[in-house]
């Protein structure tokens, strides 16, 4: 088990995403999800686990079309004045990890603060995808209320 920076109540995911004949030789890929930023101890774990049934593989990790993971710690400023925004505009503030994708995971890796917050709506890149009228006003009061608040405090 590769050493992570923060845990995740979700721990470290696999999700297979792709399998190919190239030549050769087969290709898998595996899109592994961990608070880390030590390529190394992913390697070494995945050959670990796969050491026992596939003998002769190459594990080799490359982090292609991702940019890391978002980690901003509870007692942030940002955090903290996000959740007074909320608790301004009716809504109550819960910081809580959830899956998903975000862009912020190319910020949070540079030691910039973000958060993810957005509508409400559902049958996400499915059939009858929707989102609630009332919670993109929500949503709009909420952000234009926070950047006042970056900016004056």
């Amino acid at each position: 088990m590769p050493k992570v920076k923060a845990q995740s109540v979700y721990g470290i995911t696999a999700t297979p995403n792709v399998y190919r004949v190239v030549g050769d030789y087969h290709e898998f890929v595996v899109n592994v999800r961990a608070m880390t930023d030590d390529a190394r101890a992913i390697e070494e774990a995945m050959n670990e686990a796969l050491r026992e049934d596939f003998q002769g593989i190459e594990v080799r990790v490359e982090s292609e079309g991702g940019g890391g993971y978002l980690y901003t710690p509870r007692d942030s400023r940002l955090v903290k004045l996000a959740s007074e925004t909320l608790n301004e505009v009716g809504l109550e503030a819960r910081v809580v990890e959830m899956a998903g994708a975000s862009d912020a995971r190319y910020f949070s890796p540079l030691g910039i603060e973000t958060i993810d917050f957005g509508p409400i709506g559902g049958n996400e890149h499915g059939p009858n995808e929707y989102v609630s009228v009332k919670s993109l006003e929500l949503t709009s009061r909420f952000y234009s209320l926070l950047v006042r608040r970056l900016i004056s405090s």
